[in-house]
């Protein structure tokens, strides 16, 4: 794992605002999350935060596996960061607020501490999943 394409990788996020989070639970089902923020944490550890939903949650409980694409959609850029989630950090929660829904639990805002493992090319375009160095 490259910390300078890690810190490339987290940058590019910043600027184009496409962020996607993969976990998959005890089953093998897979769930996808977006994501607004991302933030290098150390050298090969960054931090995902947004209002995930629960099951995003339960997820990295039981299954710390974890990828965050970053993806710049107009040209076709992208990073996948594969890893192990180290930790989750709640930072608020609303009481059951999502407009123009029924909420059956309260929504939390939650940093998901990520140690990167692999950094792989992600775009629409032919690619190989070999780890960029």
């Amino acid at each position: 794992m490259d910390s300078e394409i890690l810190a490339r990788s987290v940058k590019l996020a910043e600027s184009v605002r496409h962020l996607f989070v993969a976990t998959v639970n005890e089953q093998g089902t897979p769930h996808l999350a977006t994501a607004e923020r991302i933030t290098l944490e150390d050298r090969d550890r960054v931090a995902v935060t947004v209002w995930f939903c629960p099951q995003t949650a339960e997820n990295v409980q039981s299954n710390p596996a974890v990828s965050v694409a970053v993806w710049d959609s107009d040209r076709d850029l992208g990073f996948q960061l594969v890893g192990k989630v180290e930790r989750v950090v709640d930072l608020a929660m609303l009481d059951g607020f999502i407009p123009g829904e029924t909420a059956v639990s309260p929504q939390i805002e939650r940093k998901l501490v990520i140690r990167v493992l692999h950094i792989l090319n992600f775009s629409h375009a032919p690619h190989s999943d070999i780890e960029v160095l």
